[in-house]
């Protein structure tokens, strides 16, 4: 692509505004990376840069027919660059040059500090690269790497973090490697921060050398393998807090990570092992109650996620009176019981494992807990001519819901007398005279007698 597009950041920008979590590997260039000042510690410079006091050369071993492919990038202004850096690559006698990049750097807009330089070796053996100062300015740093990534005879691990895990977007995660069998041994090719502008890079590390059908039992290592284990774990974190913004899910994680070098954080594991923790259920839903008699049976649909542990519990709670009903981790239901008949309550419920309590689901429907009215009191006969006039007190309670009637029954013979809920008293006819009777009066409400 165009150097002076610096599409792949701003790929990462974009993404971010869109609500995605960008998960990066840092990049396998620990040991094809060389990062320093410029220094040409010749008496007059000669304009080469010295990787050692008597090395003007980084070189590099290739086999025949391998490509080799150079990057070169120093401090300056992306657009604008007037500090110009040229790049050579020799031959074993570094006598010969067998490619270059000589990108013009003098204040023109288009300018950028870059430098390509593409190679495929003709005969195996030891070339050498050469960084030239040709005008402007000397930069503060020069960053080499060879992107095709063979060994640099002078490599630093620190400062080869590549691009776009260089990217400073808060929703974006640099992954480093570890060896799952080694989690505290970070691989010797794992790219490392800091950023050429000295921030903390990578975020985390992840683990690889998993087992796989194209590369075998260990096989699979990479930087590359340890950013989709750690995709992965943002993908859960999304699911469990679906709210959560690009920023919070990477707060999560590094937050969560397990501490691994000096610090943390540092610039070779970052925050540590990406790892999430176990955590409270989700919240039960689909909750509704079904009133009784002092009581409400509620019941409820399982969490989507249990947080990676077992439930253990769940718990009903009404609304008023705080009271409970619990149940096992298996349940769908419990009996809330101690409920005031003719009073409205809703339930809410939540689920408990190891970790914790989920928070409350949303409330059921409400629910009225009632019965039967209590029966009539102080009952009195007078008697007629083949009839009866029976009165009553109303009961004490109408179990929660108004008494609708009254039934007045003779015995013997059965016959009644009814009447509506606000009578206290209703005639029975059909009586014979001279036969003595008993009465007994009974309330019905929407429950029943």
């Amino acid at each position: 692509p165009d150097p002076s597009l610096n599409a792949p950041v701003e790929s990462v920008d974009d993404a971010v505004a869109a609500g995605i979590v960008w998960v990066n590997a840092a990049g396998n260039s620990a040991e094809d990376t060389w990062f320093g000042a410029y220094w040409d510690p010749d008496s007059p410079p000669d304009g080469l840069h010295n990787f050692a006091i008597d090395d003007e050369t980084n070189s590099v071993d290739l086999a025949q027919g391998e490509t080799l492919r150079v990057q070169m990038r120093w401090d300056d202004t992306w657009d604008g660059a007037s500090k110009d850096l040229d790049l050579y690559l020799y031959d074993s006698t570094r006598t010969t040059i067998l490619a270059w990049s000589e990108n013009p750097q003098s204040g023109d807009p288009a300018h950028v500090p870059y430098e390509l330089l593409l190679y495929i070796a003709q005969a195996p053996g030891t070339y050498h690269l050469v960084i030239s100062h040709y005008d402007g300015a000397i930069p503060a740093w020069v960053q080499l790497n060879t992107w095709t990534q063979q060994n640099l005879e002078y490599a630093t691990a620190p400062h080869s973090i590549g691009n776009p895990a260089e990217s400073a977007s808060s929703g974006m995660l640099a992954v480093g490697a570890v060896p799952y069998s080694a989690t505290s041994t970070i691989e010797a090719f794992s790219s490392q921060g800091p950023t050429t502008d000295e921030r903390l890079k990578p975020e985390v590390v992840g683990v690889d050398r998993g087992d796989s059908a194209s590369y075998g039992l260990d096989g699979f290592s990479g930087t590359s393998q340890a950013s989709p284990h750690v995709a992965g774990l943002a993908a859960l974190v999304v699911e469990q807090y679906p709210a959560y913004t690009p920023a919070q899910v990477a707060g999560y994680i590094k937050g969560n990570a397990l501490p691994l070098g000096a610090g943390p954080p540092n610039f070779t594991f970052g925050y540590g092992l990406a790892h999430l923790p176990f955590d409270p259920p989700g919240a039960p839903t689909n909750v509704a109650a079904v009133p009784g008699n002092q009581q409400a049976t509620v019941s409820w649909t399982a969490p989507a996620s249990d947080g990676g542990l077992a439930i253990s519990s769940y718990t009903a709670t009404s609304a008023p009176g705080g009271l409970m009903g619990v149940a096992g981790g298996s349940a769908t239901s419990t009996v809330v019981t101690g409920l005031t008949n003719g009073a409205s309550y809703t339930f809410t419920v939540t689920a408990t494992n190891v970790a914790g309590t989920s928070t409350p689901s949303s409330p059921s429907d409400a629910a009225t807990p009632m019965t039967v009215p209590d029966a009539p009191t102080n009952i009195v006969a007078t008697a007629g001519n083949q009839e009866a006039t029976v009165s009553w007190t109303p009961p004490i309670s109408d179990g929660g819901s108004p008494v609708t009637g009254y039934t007045a029954t003779s015995n013997p013979g059965g016959l009644t007398g009814t009447t509506g809920g606000s009578a206290t008293s209703t005639t029975v006819t059909g009586l014979t005279n001279g036969t003595a009777y008993t009465f007994a009066v009974t309330a019905v409400n929407s429950v029943g007698d």
